[in-house]
C-alpha cells in the first residue's frame, strides 16, 4: 500500500494529541538532519507523544545497528528512510528495505513504514508483496503531512483494534 497525500481532514487530525496511550512508541531512521529534526518536533510537539516514546536515529552507527536498536525499544511504529546515505562521509549506504526485512525475520510485530522521495523507488517497491519485505506501507517522503497523518492513523489503529492480525497494544 502507498499512502496518499494528506487531505484537509487528515491535517485536522494532526492536532489530536496521542497522550491517551503513554506506551505508544515510534522509532524513526533517516540520514537527513532536517528530516530527523522534523520527526522530533512532529512526534513530540504536534502529535503529543512523550519524548521518551520517540527515538530518532540518524547517525551511521545507528543505521548500522538499526535492527538491534529498534528491537530494543519495542516500538509500535518504525519509520525508515529507504536510502540512508553516508556515501559522502564513509562510502556506505543503508537501505530501509534491508532493515525492514531483518526486523521481520527477527519477529518484529509493529508496523514498518518506508519513506522515500524517489518516485522510481515508490514504483519498484510498491510492486510485489510488501509484507514479504517486512513493510506495511510506503510513504512519499516529500509530503511531511502524509507522514504525520500516517503515523497518527497507525496510532489510532493500535488503540482500536488489531492490524494485519497482530495486536499492537502491549500489556506493558
Amino acid at each position: 500500500a502507498i499512502a496518499s497525500p494528506a487531505t484537509s481532514e487528515s491535517m485536522t487530525m494532526l492536532h489530536s494529541p496521542m497522550q491517551r496511550d503513554a506506551n505508544f512508541r515510534v522509532v524513526t531512521l533517516d540520514d537527513s538532519p532536517l528530516i530527523s529534526k522534523m520527526y522530533r518536533r512532529l512526534l513530540h510537539t504536534k502529535l503529543g507523544l512523550p519524548q521518551d516514546n520517540v527515538v530518532v536515529l540518524s547517525t551511521q552507527d545507528e543505521a548500522c545497528d538499526a535492527a538491534n536498536i529498534i528491537l530494543g525499544h519495542r516500538p509500535d511504529i518504525v519509520v525508515l528512510d529507504q536510502n540512508i546515505d553516508f556515501m559522502s562521509t564513509s562510502g556506505v549506504c543503508y537501505f530501509g528495505t534491508q532493515i525492514a526485512l531483518e526486523l521481520s525475520e527477527r519477529g518484529f510485530e509493529g508496523l514498518v513504514y518506508l519513506c522515500t522521495a524517489d518516485a522510481a523507488d515508490m514504483t519498484i517497491l510498491s510492486s510485489g508483496d510488501l509484507k514479504q519485505k517486512g513493510i506495511d506501507l510506503i510513504v512519499d517522503k516529500s509530503n511531511i503531512a502524509t507522514i504525520a497523518a500516517t503515523i497518527l492513523a497507525g496510532f489510532h489503529a493500535s488503540c482500536l483494534s488489531t492490524s494485519l492480525g497482530r495486536v499492537l497494544i502491549r500489556p506493558d
